[in-house]
Order: structure tokens, then sequence, then C-alpha cells
């Protein structure tokens, strides 16, 4: 059996949630949710805040960020620091959950689960530091822009393009555009700024798929299509037996109507579902800007 960590990370809204939620249900996996998002961060649990959204950590000046990994991947509970966290009961709770949970998955030497869509720009040094396992997630353009409308949430440019270690380990034309952008309306809640951001993040995960094939790339469309063919691959891919509490789980998910975060019946329905939220206008506008990604993460398929 392997004892490496893993990686679950990409664009977020791209089904990093419930995929992760399906792993955990493995025995021999401890979850951990989104230690590198400034606004979750649990000092017992993780004991470095970064100050940005989607951060790129280097091998320059990264003890702090090796300490933090280093103790995660030994599931070391910092009880001092996590008093920081408490600031109700549901909190004390949470700390008290969090310190059982880290033991006990010390004790039954489990492997680290890392879900963090905002560790993507970071998975290289994750994987080089903790010898982790990685799976990337992608969802087409159209229905990552409506998911980010629906849901109110706005596309990080100014995280991103302010990283100059960043944006020098992964240059693109796409830079500049989003530079020009910025300095003109700068609406990062718009249409405009989503479609800017899901362009930079898969022209960097074309790099990544090129550059690592033992890495897994799995499309949120597949895993709505064929959810249970790509559970199978993905424990093919993890060297691990799912076991009869994931198999439950998952048929569970698969049978009820929970929105993005499950898989719902109708797989049609749920994969056409940004046609009630953008106009015709815009989904001609973000396939034609994106149709450079689309072909190379999509080949052959039309949306």
């Amino acid at each position: 059996m392997s004892s490496q960590p893993l990686l679950i990370t990409g664009i977020h809204r791209s089904g990093s949630t419930w995929l992760g939620q399906v792993v955990a249900r493995c025995p021999r996996f401890g979850f951990v949710w989104e230690p590198l998002n400034q606004e979750t961060v649990c000092y017992g649990r993780f004991n470095y805040r970064p100050n940005t959204w989607y951060p790129y950590i280097s091998d320059f000046d990264c003890s702090r960020q090796v300490d933090a990994f280093q103790r995660l991947e030994q599931f070391g509970f910092n009880y001092l620091n996590g008093l920081r966290d408490i600031k109700s009961l549901r909190t004390l709770l949470r700390y008290g959950r969090d310190a059982v949970n880290f033991n006990r998955w010390r004790c039954e030497q489990r492997r680290l689960l890392i879900k963090d869509p905002m560790a993507f720009y970071s998975a290289e040094w994750i994987h080089r530091r903790l010898n982790s396992q990685v799976i990337v997630l992608i969802r087409n353009p159209m229905a990552f822009v409506a998911s980010m409308l629906r849901a109110g949430w706005y596309m990080p440019l100014v995280d991103i393009v302010n990283q100059v270690e960043l944006v020098e380990a992964y240059p693109s034309e796409i830079l500049d555009d989003i530079h020009a952008f910025l300095e003109g309306s700068g609406d990062c809640h718009s249409v405009e700024a989503c479609t800017l951001g899901w362009r930079y993040i898969h022209q960097v995960i074309i790099m990544l798929k090129e550059k690592y094939s033992n890495w897994l790339f799995i499309s949120h469309e597949d895993l709505v299509r064929l959810p249970s063919k790509m559970i199978t691959e993905v424990f093919n891919y993890l060297r691990e037996e799912p076991g009869t509490k994931l198999l439950s789980y998952l048929d569970n998910s698969l049978s009820s109507d929970q929105g993005e975060r499950g898989m719902r019946r109708d797989p049609a329905k749920l994969l056409a579902s940004y046609e009630k939220v953008l106009t015709h206008e815009q989904i001609k506008y973000i396939r034609d800007l994106c149709e450079p990604e689309l072909s190379k993460l999509y080949p052959g398929k039309s949306f």
C-alpha cells in the first residue's frame, strides 16, 4: 500500500469538494480541507496563513511553509497555536474534533488527503516536497463562469498578477489581457474576469499536463456523466481499494438531488445548466475566447 499524500486541486467550482468527500470515505485517508484558503485556516491543523488567494509557494524563503506541510503530513496537531482559532462554542468543538482526528489518523498511519483549489499554483512545490500524488480537476468555461455568477464569487485576478514568482513560473500572453482588464473596468465579478481567470488557470493546467504523466487530470463533465467509472479510475491511480463505506456514500450521492456538490439524477440537465444563467451572447463570447484551451483540454468535444 502507498503512503504518499494526495492533493486534489484545480480550478474552484469544478467538483473538488465532492471528489474529496468521496475519497475521504476510504479508511486509508485523513481528510484536510483547504489549508491554503486564507479565510478558513485552522492553526491547530496548519500553522501557516497565506496572505493572498491562489498563493504560489517556491523554494525561495519557504521555511514556514515547509514546516507547516511536514507537520501536516504527520498529522501533528498544534495544540497551542490552535487556541487562536477558538472564538465560539462551535470553534471549540472543531478544535476538539480536529485534535482527536489528527491523533487517530497518525496512530492509524493514514495517508494525508488535501482538497484545496487554492493550492493549484503551489501543486508542483507540494508534489516535490511531499512526494504527493496529484489529481487536477478541470471544467468547461461556460459552466465555470455560470457557477461563479450563481454563487456570487469574484475572480481574484489581482492576487494572481501581483505574485511576481507565480507569473514568472507560468508566463502567458493572457497576463497582458488581465492587466489591461484591471486597468479598465476591473470588475472581478464579471463574465470577462471569470473568463480571463479560467483561461490562465487552464493554460497552466495544459503546461502541467504535458510535464507530469504521473498526475491524474479529470474533467468535471466526466465526473458528472460517468461518476462510477471515474471513481474507479481515481482509486486505480491511488492504488487503493474504495471500501464499502465509500461505495455506499457514492450510491447515495448519485441518487439524491444535491446541486453541484452532488451528482444529480439527470447529468444532461446539470451539464447544460449554464444556459439558464448566461445569455446566448455571453456563451458565444466565452466559447470563442476560450477555444485555444478548449481544443487542447476537450479534443473532439463541443459545448
